[in-house]
């Protein structure tokens, strides 16, 4: 069986040889990170990277989450570091932009770039709260990108719409239409879901590259088979107009 390495999605994007020499890539999450999977990874793809290029930074101790919950977290960092494998990694526990602003400002490092992070909420959750919190929190978003840092911020995968409760993280056909933030805040980079597809080569489950790409869409109708709302199986990129900032679609 054809595995997507990141070697293999970087030849498809990448045509300049870079590695990500000489920069630093911040990653955001929640949980603690087990550095043998990291090792595991880069192994198996057989990347030069090694845990010298990588550090945690755990800004919060006390809110930490188990390893256990860090699936997302761990991929991110896998991703990032396969793409430019000549790149530093700094883990930041904490999805608090004012958390990272303050390890910017402290670590005074002039490689850091960028910083990526899949975390969000629909904007049709922050509706629920007087005031909106990320009224607060895109004056550091602006802070990060005024020293030339670029936040990447997944836009999502509830399509369109997300349940006006802000608990359910999936296309509801009666939610309200609204993005995700902080994908949809002014001062961050919202990055989009791709659907992927490869020519298979006879009956062995091997591939094709280089492959073929285009949006993460749901399905039409999007309704499961048996009738039912869709669930998280038909998730797609989230999109919209923002409804805090009247200036973003």
């Amino acid at each position: 069986m054809t595995c997507m390495t990141p070697q293999a999605a970087a030849a498809n994007y990448d045509t300049m040889g870079l590695t990500g020499a000489g920069q630093t890539i911040i990653v955001v999450g929640g949980s603690a990170v087990n550095p043998a999977d990291l090792t595991s990874f880069w192994s198996a793809c057989g990347l030069p990277t090694t845990l010298a290029q990588y550090k945690e930074v755990d800004p919060y101790p006390a809110n930490l989450g188990s390893n256990v919950a860090s699936a997302e977290e761990t991929k991110d960092i896998e991703w990032s570091s396969g793409m430019a494998p000549s790149a530093n990694i700094v883990y930041i526990s904490s999805i608090d932009p004012a958390a990272v602003l303050a390890y910017v400002v402290s670590a005074n490092d002039p490689t850091i770039h960028q910083v990526t992070c899949s975390w969000g909420l629909s904007e049709a959750y922050y509706t629920l709260t007087s005031p909106p919190n990320n009224a607060g929190e895109t004056q550091y978003f602006a802070a990060l990108a005024g020293l030339g840092i670029t936040w990447f911020n997944s836009s999502g995968d509830y399509g369109s719409t997300a349940d006006d409760n802000g608990d359910t993280y999936y296309y509801d056909v009666n939610g309200i239409t609204a993005p995700m933030y902080p994908a949809s805040d002014p001062f961050v980079t919202a990055v989009g879901g791709t659907i992927l597809s490869m020519t298979a080569i006879g009956y062995n489950n091997d591939y094709t590259t280089p492959f073929t790409e285009g949006g993460w869409c749901l399905p039409s109708p999007p309704v499961s088979e048996s009738g039912h709302s869709p669930n998280f199986n038909f998730a797609a990129s989230t999109g919209g107009t923002s409804l805090f900032f009247t200036d973003r679609k």
